[in-house]
């Protein structure tokens, strides 16, 4: 019994991956917009996996409704650059990137 616990533990110490503390902070964001009744969630999604938006370090959708002829999303994304800390401008444009790639893919409208 004890080799047995004792060899359950050198396998986890084996297997622990420690990363390292990010040096600098992310920002994290909220971004509203709606989309025609017909796109899915996941076509939201896929958007912003494929964006050339590198410095989007996640998304998650936050809040969903159905409108009329729409729906309504909101997300939170979190942009992280290990190299230096964002200024408002450069997130700013991130953001608009990602708005600009969802409005000429999915006819996305910034919800204001």
């Amino acid at each position: 019994m004890r080799d047995l616990l004792n060899s359950a533990i050198q396998k986890s110490r084996e297997t622990s991956k420690f990363k390292e503390l990010p040096k600098f902070p992310s920002v994290i964001r909220d971004i509203s917009f709606t989309v025609p009744s017909d796109v899915k969630s996941a076509a939201v999604d896929e958007v912003f996996r494929k964006t050339a938006v590198k410095k989007l370090k996640s998304f998650r959708v936050f809040d969903f409704y159905p409108l009329k002829d729409k729906k309504s999303f909101t997300y939170t994304l979190e942009f992280y650059d290990d190299e230096k800390t964002f200024k408002d401008e450069e997130v700013n444009k991130l953001q608009e990137t990602l708005l600009n790639e969802l409005s000429k893919k999915l006819n996305a409208e910034l919800r204001k």
